[in-house]
């Protein structure tokens, strides 16, 4: 969920203490940040002891980002800067990616330097943003390859909508077995019965996006895939954001049949209701960022407030029927899941499809 923010519009903040160690997930979840190039700032605050063993100088961190004050002649000892480059040091045996990444300490006047690092870096980053999607120009002619009609393009893009489709929901199913057993834990040993509507609705959040990502990965390498077979080359930017942009306008259509802009909804009772239109997913993006430029709409699985307030009355301290709940909760949301990733895949391949078959009957690309 982190990463999915951060990517939308904003960067990662960690701050650690300095008697903090980081710990195997932490490292994990760093490690996917540095994989997705998003850009990471670290803060080390005092210990449970606070800074002991020196006076720490005034200066600010310097340019090179760990955090160490220069100072001239023999400087004092400076627990300040050697907690950062200890934290420092640690995570980068595990994650050199993050070299690059700045390090500042949290001192008794403030954070300046961390401020005028992020405003800068948000200086930059605003450009940079904008210009990785260019306005649309004026669309240059791109030939399909000659025969393409004979390249069995649209049986081997309807093999791989099969194989993505499969793919994602085997996954969606080991993820929903172990969203089972962490909210059983938190029953059994964490704040019982009244914290499983919590804990579930931010599991399903997490496992929303994580269909969305996937999702929206498969989309791209059918566009890829199938226009390398038909244009001969793999599309360019420029042109995969016209076929991109063609897939939308056809899949408008299936919008009237079964809406892609859908929320799952658990109820009380235990059963899946749904919530489309646009309006629905807005209401469940809780976190401001740039707005979606890709194919599909996100998928989305929440909480009714019912199921809240379920589980924080006086008659829900049952461990056994908050089990028995959950599991009949999980298998509803994979049939669901199972049904709503094969739509959207089998309506990209409906509007691809026909993309594609008007360029190859035209000879050049119409979108």
């Amino acid at each position: 969920m982190l990463c999915e923010v951060a990517g939308r519009g904003g960067a990662l903040l960690v701050v650690i203490s300095a008697d903090q160690v980081f710990t195997a997930a932490e490292l994990d979840l760093l490690g996917g940040a540095a994989r997705a190039d998003l850009a990471v700032f670290f803060v080390v605050t005092p210990g449970t002891t606070g800074w002991h063993g020196g006076v720490a100088p005034a200066a600010t961190a310097p340019a090179d980002g760990t955090g160490t004050p220069s100072a001239g002649g023999t400087p004092p000892v400076d627990p300040v800067g050697s907690a950062v480059r200890k934290q420092r040091a640690a995570l980068l045996a595990v994650v050199p990616e993050l070299a690059v990444a700045p390090w500042f300490p949290s001192r008794p006047g403030g954070v300046g330097a961390l401020r005028r690092a992020v405003v800068a870096w948000a200086a930059g980053e605003g450009p940079r943003r904008l210009a990785t999607a260019p306005p649309a120009g004026p669309h240059r002619t791109v030939p399909v390859v000659p025969g393409a009609h004979a390249r069995d393009w649209a049986d081997r893009l309807d093999r791989q909508v099969r194989a993505h489709a499969q793919r994602i929901r085997q996954h969606l199913a080991i993820e929903l077995a172990h969203i089972h057993l962490r909210v059983v834990q938190e029953i059994v040993f964490g704040a019982g019965c009244a914290g499983l509507p919590r804990v579930l609705d931010r599991e399903v959040h997490a496992l929303s996006q994580l269909a969305t990502v996937q999702c929206d990965q498969a989309v791209d390498r059918l566009v890829r895939d199938t226009g390398t077979l038909v244009l001969g080359r793999p599309p360019q930017d420029a042109t995969h954001r016209r076929i991109c942009a063609a897939v939308q306008t056809g899949l408008a259509g299936s919008r009237a049949v079964r809406s892609l802009e859908r929320v799952l909804l658990v109820t009380s009772a235990g059963d899946i209701a749904d919530v489309t239109g646009a309006g629905a997913l807005a209401a469940l993006d809780a976190y401001p960022g740039a707005p979606r430029t890709a194919v599909l709409p996100p998928v989305a699985v929440a909480l009714a407030g019912g199921c809240f307030l379920h589980f924080w009355g006086p008659g829900s301290t049952d461990p056994g029927g908050a089990r028995s709940w959950l599991q009949h909760v999980l298998r509803e949301l994979d049939r669901e899941l199972q049904r709503e990733v094969s739509h959207r895949l089998d309506a990209v391949r409906r509007a691809l499809g026909a993309v594609f078959a008007e360029a190859v009957d035209h000879g050049i690309l119409l979108a």
